[in-house]
């Protein structure tokens, strides 16, 4: 039977490898798309961009785009957020970090560059300034609803650490446990 000693050993190296393992940035790219409803009466998209987080997760803004792939909005910047639209392509983005919600504001959209390369979607991701929405604090609904979207549009990143978390502790519970007594009469 393995030593404890041993055990937390091999916990040290494998942290130690992590720790030195090369980092390696990626472009930023689009995830969750829906469809929204724009005040001139076209139809274009809110999506969620996600930028480059290398010693953290990946921040997350989102973003409306009309139909010509310009940039019409962006949203303060998080590390959790969902977006949901209801039946009239009204659509509501749920920071779940900053417990805010913020929805397309029609008076301050504004057209910006189109999105059509890296370079654009890198532009449109950096810095910390947001326009055309309008920003709240959430409501116990809201914060029920933005979970729920949240959870149900990243089931497996929301699992697998419960379950890595599972198997680690049967692991431990199973190496570690004491040996069985031996009574010597």
């Amino acid at each position: 039977m393995p030593r404890l000693g041993a055990i937390w050993t091999i916990f040290l190296a494998i942290g130690a490898a992590l720790m030195v393992a090369p980092a390696t940035a990626h472009s930023p790219y689009f995830t969750k798309t829906e469809k929204i409803a724009l005040p001139d009466g076209t139809t274009g998209e809110i999506r969620l961009l996600h930028g480059d987080g290398i010693m953290r997760s990946d921040p997350v803004r989102a973003v409306v785009i009309d139909a010509e792939g310009r940039a019409l909005a962006r949203s303060p910047q998080s590390y959790a957020m969902a977006i949901r639209c209801d039946d009239t392509l009204r659509c509501k983005a749920y920071d779940l970090n900053h417990f805010t919600v913020s929805e397309p504001d029609p008076k301050s959209l504004r057209p910006g560059e189109r999105i059509s390369g890296v370079d654009e979607k890198w532009t449109l991701e950096q810095g910390a300034q947001s326009w055309g929405f309008v920003t709240r604090r959430m409501s116990f609904s809201d914060l029920v609803v933005g979970h729920a979207v949240y959870l149900r549009n990243n089931v497996y990143p929301a699992v697998i650490p419960l379950l890595l978390t599972g198997f680690a502790a049967m692991f431990v519970l199973g190496v570690l446990r004491p040996a069985p007594s031996r009574r010597l009469y």
